[in-house]
């Protein structure tokens, strides 16, 4: 039977100084807590993929591999590629990103994002500040959709911060949402794998933020909430928004692509019909 909810907001260390947990504790601590299936979307890289996969793959997990985008308007989104076309159009963004900044600046806008964007599957993080969330809703929902025909929905992340008016926020986000035409679908907003980790969590924060431990103030995360969750839980913290607990698995049913399906291609050695690989090399030689 599959668990009742796919964890697709997970940030590991390959997040410089945002996370306190390696990709291979994240998946072994999934699956230890009986997940069948989870994502990793690391900020503008999908460097920690491969150790995921492997790690998923030994633990007995599907993995789903994807990425966080912090694009220029400070708009922020999960991107998980559909098929092996949407690996390579998330690949060739992050490259784009990195070229244009100098070092640890990521530079990309929802333009970049209208070539790759029907072979990605997108989900919008609302912003702290919401009066530019209206804009960011409007850009997503400009982004060119799927070729083959098939029902195409947005997503927007439904995240419980354990924060004074949290279910009123996002009862008026869930509301905002489908007005727009958008999907609600839950994330956890995952840092570290186990909630013990949090002491580390709060040191790789105070070096992001260039500051003591005990000067962290309000910039430190909220603990509680920011390990992996069982899936159980999750579907109880979310009873309310029942629909958006089963986007998570839509979601991962919807993206077909693994780290399996890239295998070695190797180049043509020959550009004339008829002749071999070795024919050609004499030719050159010669």
């Amino acid at each position: 039977m599959s668990a009742p909810y796919v964890e697709l907001q997970v940030t590991s260390s390959f997040s410089f100084l945002r996370s306190g947990s390696q990709p291979d504790e994240l998946m072994f601590q999934a699956k230890a807590l009986g997940y069948d299936t989870i994502g990793l979307a690391d900020w503008n890289t999908v460097a920690g993929v491969i150790r995921a996969h492997l790690a998923a793959r030994e633990a007995g997990l599907r993995f789903l591999p994807g990425c966080r985008l912090a694009l220029r308007d400070g708009s922020t989104l999960l991107a998980y590629p559909r098929n092996r076309a949407g690996w390579a159009g998330l690949c060739q963004l992050l490259t784009l990103g990195h070229h244009r900044g100098e070092r640890d600046v990521f530079l990309l806008g929802w333009e970049d994002l209208i070539t790759a964007a029907p072979d990605l599957l997108l989900i919008l993080l609302p912003p702290e500040d919401l009066a530019a969330f209206p804009g960011h809703v409007e850009s997503l929902l400009a982004l060119p959709r799927q070729r083959t025909g098939e029902e195409e929905i947005r997503f927007l992340a439904l995240t419980m911060f354990r924060e004074p008016g949290d279910q009123a926020r996002l009862h008026a986000l869930a509301a905002f949402s489908a007005a727009q035409g958008l999907a609600c679908v839950v994330t956890g907003d995952v840092l570290y794998h186990d909630a013990r980790r949090h002491v580390l969590q709060d040191v790789v924060t105070a070096i992001r933020e260039g500051c003591t431990v005990d000067a962290l103030g309000d910039r430190r995360h909220v603990h509680a909430d920011r390990h992996l969750k069982a899936p159980e839980e999750q579907a109880r913290l979310f009873a309310a928004f029942p629909d958006a607990l089963a986007n998570t698995r839509r979601i991962a049913e919807a993206c077909a692509f693994s780290l399996d399906d890239l295998t070695y291609q190797y180049p043509t050695e020959t550009e004339r019909t008829g002749e071999s690989a070795q024919q050609t090399l004499t030719r050159l030689v010669q």
